[in-house]
């Protein structure tokens, strides 16, 4: 699995490449590359595309939870500019993830979005009255995900999104160890010892 932040770029890149292709032509350079400082990519039809592409993205990559999780903690942390920002970005990730349970290819994923852009199914103003109902996660310090597992399906490499930071199996029972992640606790299977979510009832807080 690649890195979170790597692939959000990636991903970024590909929907503004999609959005040119499908939906109506971005700026661009003499050499006919996207010149995106030219472009409006905020509260229209080019930002409610990238946020349901990337959440896609995510989900094919992470699965539902944990491109849940990230695009949480994105809108979260970020500091939105005007009210219904933060609304219309949660709308439009949670279209991205259910469509990608349904695409299986970028290609498919990228039509089935313009289509959900062409039929009003994303929201492309900060003013849509439509609200985001979605559930968000029970306990906001449960932030780590799994990035690689062993071929047994042991999970060995995570990555704590708040932090931005890579883990091995190793460094992450040392933290939960030095009481640094107190939302997780070690377990002992057959004298091996792995990190573990605490049960708390939400699915989508738990490793994968």
């Amino acid at each position: 699995m690649r890195e979170p932040t790597q692939l959000c770029k990636e991903a970024e890149h590909e929907s503004y490449n999609y959005f040119d292709k499908l939906v109506r032509p971005l700026p661009k350079t003499g050499d006919g590359t996207l010149d995106l400082s030219r472009a409006n990519l905020q509260h229209n039809d080019v930002d409610a595309f990238r946020h349901a592409y990337v959440s896609a993205i995510f989900t094919y990559e992470y699965g539902e939870n944990g491109a849940k999780l990230a695009g949480w903690l994105n809108e979260g942390l970020n500091i939105h500019s005007q009210p219904g920002d933060e609304n219309m970005d949660n709308w439009n990730n949670a279209i991205g993830r259910s469509l990608a349970k349904k695409y299986k290819t970028k290609e498919d994923l990228a039509s089935a979005i313009k289509k959900a852009l062409d039929d009003a199914e994303l929201i492309i103003s900060i003013k849509d009255p439509r609200r985001y109902q979605g559930s968000e996660f029970k306990n906001p310090q449960k932030t780590v995900i799994v990035l690689q597992e062993t071929k047994t399906g042991a999970n060995e490499i995570f990555f704590d999104l708040k932090k931005s930071a890579v883990m091995t199996k190793e460094q992450f029972l040392v933290e939960i160890d030095a009481g640094h992640y107190t939302d997780y606790v070690v377990r002992t299977v057959n004298h091996v010892r792995y990190p573990a979510s605490k049960d708390d009832g939400d699915e989508g807080n738990n490793l994968g």
